[in-house]
C-alpha cells in the first residue's frame, strides 16, 4: 500500500514526543479547517480520513476493523465523522500533527 504522503507524515511523527502535543490547539487547528473555502475544506477532511483509514489498515494487517475506525461516530446526516482526539492511537496524533504542520509551515 503505497500512500508517500502518509510515509513522510509517520517518518516526522516519529521524531515527535506526545507529551509535547498541545492537544487544544490542535484539535482547534483541525476544527479550522472548515473555515477555509469549501473545496480546500474538503480536500483536507478527506486527506485526514485517508491517513485515519491508512493508519488502521497498516497496523491491522491491511484490515479495516470497522468502517470508522479508532471509535470515529458518523454524525447525523451521514456527512461528518467526529473523532474524540485523545482515544486516538498514540503515533496517529503525531501523524495528524505532522500534518497540520507540513500544511502551515
Amino acid at each position: 500500500m503505497q500512500y508517500p504522503l502518509y510515509d513522510k507524515l509517520l517518518a516526522d511523527a516519529r521524531h515527535k514526543d506526545e507529551k509535547n502535543i498541545d492537544m487544544v490547539t490542535l484539535c482547534q487547528i483541525l476544527n479550522n479547517i472548515s473555515l477555509l473555502d469549501m473545496e480546500q475544506a474538503k480536500d483536507h477532511y478527506e486527506e485526514i480520513f485517508a491517513i485515519i483509514i491508512h493508519h488502521e489498515k497498516i497496523n491491522h494487517g491491511g484490515i479495516m476493523l470497522s468502517l470508522i475506525p479508532n471509535d470515529g461516530k458518523l454524525l447525523p446526516g451521514g456527512k461528518s465523522i467526529l473523532y474524540i482526539f485523545i482515544k486516538l492511537p498514540k503515533m496517529l496524533k503525531l501523524i495528524l500533527l505532522a500534518y497540520v504542520e507540513h500544511y502551515t509551515d
